[in-house]
């Protein structure tokens, strides 16, 4: 009984020893508003997120992410902003806040920075979403009017 508890034991730490720990957290960017949201990490190429849905972004390592939201039709963005982004193993999520208490629980954990129209690290850390409200979009110009003379 002795020898296969040993090799058992042998076995799982080599194992373990053979995988390096690397970091990788699936997290939501949620769309509640009627615009178009697209996303992108450290710059690579950007996910659409059309209104009212939700897909899934894999935090692979520490960087930043791009956070843009476009008026139905429009080119240029109505919304854009940029974050740090810290993902540490299992722990992965958007930096915000001003560093009060941060040696204590981290950038991520209560934001005094405005980041509206997004709510970030809700519901879970590195989550985002863009909420229903907070963001306008240009009102199209008036047709020009005609007038006659009779």
């Amino acid at each position: 009984m002795r020898g296969p508890t040993i090799l058992a034991f042998a076995a799982a730490t080599f194992l373990t020893a053979a995988v390096p720990a690397e970091a990788g957290c699936l997290r939501r960017v949620t769309n509640r508003s009627p615009f178009l949201v697209t996303v992108a990490l450290d710059g690579g190429p950007a996910v659409a997120v059309p209104p009212h849905r939700s897909r899934t972004i894999r935090y692979l390592a520490s960087g930043r992410i791009e956070v843009s939201a476009f008026c139905p039709g429009a080119v240029a963005p109505a919304f854009r902003e940029s974050y740090g982004t810290t993902a540490v193993l299992d722990r992965c999520y958007v930096e915000i806040g001003d560093g009060f208490f941060e040696p204590q629980l981290g950038k991520g954990f209560a934001g005094t920075d405005d980041t509206r129209p997004l709510a970030v690290n809700t519901p879970r850390q590195g989550d985002i979403a863009m909420g229903p409200s907070g963001l306008s979009c240009p009102l199209p110009p008036a047709p020009a009017r005609i007038s006659v003379r009779y």
